[in-house]
């Protein structure tokens, strides 16, 4: 399959097959080749890559808590040399391995097994060559040996993959100086300024932005993963470890996108806990009100302050995007004083006014409580929705 004819994945067991049966000189039969058949398209070949990745810089040994500087070109097999090569590469890292014994009757097999992944990210490709950064976490296997990094580069034409393997751990346990657990920030897909308590709808992404000077744990150690508890259901933890990526070019900084899920309409309590690579963690804490699909709310019209001085600010929150949106002031006997005109809002929460006290004529409003009113129009549904509240001016 591997082979210089560039075979597909079909005519690969056909040749082996043809192989096997003419060991010796002369064919006869293998009854084994019975148990090895194809399904599937009969032309399908592996998508291998036409470049190869060469490491000329990597850490050997691994060290925890160092920052290890690892370099890199896209060279032509054939010919040995760099390639021009602009584009991406994804690289990630794995821990020392990890011995596996099986056992079944009189049948008794020792193997190795990939390492642990402790580092996945991604940097550019300039000019066929490429650097980048990363934190081993404390959580290393120390002196363990078979420790990898992968890449696989691409552009919009071409890709290369390569890997250095067989990289030593320090059996040295350094003396941790960073004691700050990681920053999390959350929302969801689509949404602008999501806060604790906002609408969503069912089937939404989760988008965690996760950040610490150390990097992030991604060894998946006892107790030490990245996971999400919703409704304190503790029972039912999600392990969010392997959907983590750094974000381009970073070592500290990184994202994750997660389906919720179709929850149930009402509110709800999500509840994650992050490490970092020095083992301290942080715990982040948020509801969200799930809507039913399709239903358009207005909800958390406020201002602030109130009572308001020189100026207030009106926010609120849309279970979906908006058509329009406008404002309105009146005073406490219907009389309409101050208005701003429509506008189109995304879904989610926003800070849409900025009230300084005038009314439409530019006179200042006297000191007293004065009612303001939210309308909105879907831009799916053609629905139209209003929300009132007070707002008290002191002059």
């Amino acid at each position: 399959l591997f082979g210089s004819d560039n075979l597909s994945i079909c005519q690969a067991i056909y040749a082996a097959k043809l192989i096997r049966q003419y060991e010796g000189g002369y064919p006869h039969q293998k009854r084994n080749d019975r148990s090895y058949i194809f399904f599937g398209d009969p032309f399908l070949k592996l998508g291998i890559p036409q470049y190869e990745i060469e490491f000329t810089e990597y850490p050997d040994p691994l060290q925890a808590l160092q920052q290890h500087q690892v370099s890199g070109r896209v060279i032509d097999p054939a010919a040995g040399m760099s390639v021009d090569f602009n584009g991406i590469i994804e690289v990630t890292v794995y821990d020392s391995e990890l011995p596996k014994h099986y056992a079944v009757d009189d049948l008794s097999i020792d193997y190795a097994f990939t390492g642990p992944r402790i580092f996945h990210g991604s940097t550019e490709v300039i000019d066929g060559q490429f650097s980048f950064t990363f934190i081993a976490p404390l959580d290393i296997g120390y002196g363990g040996s078979g420790a990898r990094i992968s890449g696989y580069a691409y552009s919009s034409a071409i890709d290369a993959l390569g890997l250095v393997d067989s990289i030593e751990v320090d059996v040295t346990v350094p003396v941790v100086v960073d004691s700050e657990g990681p920053a999390i920030e959350y929302g969801f897909a689509g949404r602008e300024n999501f806060v604790s308590g906002d609408i969503i709808t069912p089937g939404e992404e989760l988008v965690l932005t996760i950040s610490d000077s150390s990097g992030i744990n991604l060894t998946g150690g006892t107790g030490h993963g990245i996971s999400l508890v919703i409704d304190d259901q503790v029972e039912n933890t999600v392990n969010l470890t392997d959907l983590f990526t750094y974000m381009a070019g970073s070592f500290t900084t990184g994202e994750i996108t997660y389906d919720i899920g179709l929850l149930t309409p009402g509110r709800h309590r999500f509840s994650l806990k992050v490490w970092d690579n020095a083992n301290n963690s942080f715990v982040a804490e948020f509801d969200a009100e799930v809507v039913a699909q399709g239903r358009f709310l207005l909800t958390d019209l406020l201002n602030y302050p109130n009572p308001m001085h020189e100026r207030t600010t009106f926010s609120l929150c849309l279970s979906m995007p908006a058509e329009r949106v406008s404002l309105e002031i009146f005073t406490l006997t219907g009389r309409r004083i101050k208005h701003y005109e429509d506008i189109s809002v995304s879904s989610g929460y926003h800070e849409l006014f900025v009230w300084d006290g005038c009314d439409d004529d530019l006179d200042r409003v006297a000191t007293g409580t004065y009612i303001f009113k939210a309308t909105a129009s879907s831009e799916r549904t053609g629905d139209m929705i209003e929300a009132y509240g007070k707002v008290v001016v002191i002059n």
